[in-house]
């Protein structure tokens, strides 16, 4: 069995063999620690049996990382292990692709379990999740290409945009991540990158430039904006 560990901490990548070994004997164990090394590693390996990923690692953003593993390794059970133990992520973890979501809490033991389940075919969630609520987990597209025209909002993905486009329209944190069915912690990592993006110092300017920009740019109600 060989099995790809991306996880930015190395002494949780160890307790991740150890507990494998558990359920293995003939077990064969690749490391990554971003997930640029990640994505080397799948583009490069595809005998993979099972790929075990932290969503909060460097290279990438959290949903954006998960996709390229999955679009890379189309054919392999990709199990998301984090320490975010949110239902709503879990969910969108799974509507994404993915084939189980472990919080970094579960025991030994229920960590071996749960991924038993996924190499016998099965999808793993933690127990207090429901996997009937995968199919109806919400999903808004805000339109943002009134602005993806600049040339430095154009540096932003496309989630980024929709992030910002909220911004701009004086939602909080809280309302975005319920429009964009993510959690508040994943609106805080997207907000935090794109400040960095356009080199400002806080979500004020972040969304001025938004106004400003659709001032530049403004709607066509024809376009697509998926």
């Amino acid at each position: 069995m060989k099995v790809l560990i991306a996880d930015d901490h190395p002494l949780f990548r160890a307790s991740i063999s150890h507990a494998m070994k558990a359920m293995e004997d003939d077990l064969t164990i690749v490391e990554a620690g971003d997930f640029e090394a990640a994505a080397k590693i799948a583009e490069a390996q595809k005998d993979f049996d099972l790929v075990l990923l932290d969503l909060i690692m460097p290279g990438m953003e959290p949903i954006e990382g998960l996709q390229r593993i999955i679009a890379l390794l189309p054919q392999v059970p990709v199990v998301v292990v984090s320490a975010i133990e949110n239902r709503r992520d879990a969910l969108q973890t799974i509507d994404l692709g993915a084939t189980g979501y472990i919080p970094k809490t579960v025991s030994e033991e229920e960590f071996v379990n749960m991924l038993k389940v996924v190499m016998a075919g099965g999808l793993c969630l933690p127990r207090h999740f429901s996997e009937r609520a995968v199919a109806s987990t919400p999903r808004l597209e805000v339109s943002h290409s009134r602005f993806a025209s600049g040339e430095l909002l154009a540096g932003l993905t496309k989630r980024q945009r929709q992030v910002l486009a909220l911004l701009a329209e004086g939602k909080s944190n809280i309302e975005i991540a319920g429009d964009l069915g993510v959690s508040d912690k994943t609106v805080r990592f997207y907000i935090s990158a794109i400040l960095k993006t356009l080199k400002v110092r806080n979500r004020t300017q972040a969304a001025l430039i938004a106004v400003r920009a659709m001032e530049i740019f403004p709607s066509d109600s024809t376009q697509d904006t998926h």
